[in-house]
């Protein structure tokens, strides 16, 4: 089957379900404010097909920044956005499906983003980020839990797991696949920052 569906991005209480939250670091990094490195960070999802069958796949346009306070976590913020037609399949004839309008609609809708809102320490080193996740045109409210941490090379690093509805976001896909494709979308994330602009 060509179709199926992924949603991204950047990080879940009116869309979906937070999952298990990584392991948290011996180590959180330091306070800075840093653009996205491409080379580094992953924008990665999954979705299940009947009959079970787990689908993964990326965006590798993508980019943004992080503003990160060790000491007043809640003067962090973050955004991002990803270009959908860099979406990554392993199936070119499925990520061309992707872009049309039973999916992305990417000729009206080209980017998805996400812009934090508030942050705020969850008291075991990780954070609640509360902000909006647009797909799609549409925008809506979202919460994910953040880890900071460090790299083996200790370069800063951000990463969070969770899961949309899809429908929330308008895509359904074609009538054929509609069903076929699990509702809940797993997003992976994983944010390193390329060099300080300020600190």
């Amino acid at each position: 089957m060509r179709e199926r569906t992924i949603i991204t991005l950047l990080v879940v209480v009116a869309l979906g379900v937070v999952m298990d939250a990584p392991e948290l670091p011996a180590k959180p990094p330091a306070s800075g404010v840093w653009q996205l490195d491409r080379t580094r960070s992953q924008v990665e999802f999954a979705v299940t097909k009947v009959p079970g069958i787990r689908v993964e796949g990326r965006f590798t346009d993508f980019g943004g920044w992080i503003r990160y306070d060790a000491e007043h976590p809640e003067r962090s913020a973050v955004r991002w956005s990803a270009r959908v037609e860099s979406v990554q399949t392993g199936e070119p004839d499925r990520d061309a499906t992707l872009q049309g309008g039973d999916y992305f609609l990417a000729s009206s809708h080209p980017e998805i983003g996400f812009m934090s809102s508030r942050v705020r320490a969850r008291g075991d080193g990780s954070l609640d980020v509360d902000g909006s996740l647009t797909i799609r045109g549409i925008a809506k409210p979202i919460r994910i839990v953040v880890v900071p941490s460090r790299t083996p090379q200790g370069a800063p690093a951000f990463s969070t797991r969770f899961e949309v509805d899809r429908f929330d976001f308008g895509v359904k896909g074609g009538r054929v696949m509609r069903a076929g494709i699990s509702r809940q979308v797993e997003i992976r994330l994983l944010a390193v920052p390329e060099l300080p602009v300020s600190n």
